[in-house]
């Protein structure tokens, strides 16, 4: 079920619900006043300060990949060298 942030625009009170996409509120729970709450839209966003720190989706992922190529190179040279 989604999490949505409200606002009630008589207390200035913040609080998250959740609820289904279907319904939306619009009576504050702290101070009872009728149709006063706007739902705050909520974007994701992500931010990248320094790239040598921060990654960002699919790098670990990559690192692993390239770190696995490189291993599997160095285990069949060592094979052929068996040979």
């Amino acid at each position: 079920m989604p999490r949505y942030l409200y606002h009630c625009n008589e207390c200035d009170e913040e609080y998250q619900e959740l609820h289904s996409i279907k319904e939306k509120l619009t009576d504050c729970k702290f101070c009872n006043s009728k149709d006063s709450l706007i739902r705050v839209p909520s974007i994701f966003m992500t931010a990248y300060k320094d790239k040598k720190t921060e990654h960002r989706p699919g790098d670990i992922v990559k690192e692993f990949i390239e770190e696995s190529q490189e291993d599997l190179k160095k285990q069949r040279k060592e094979l052929e060298q068996k040979r």
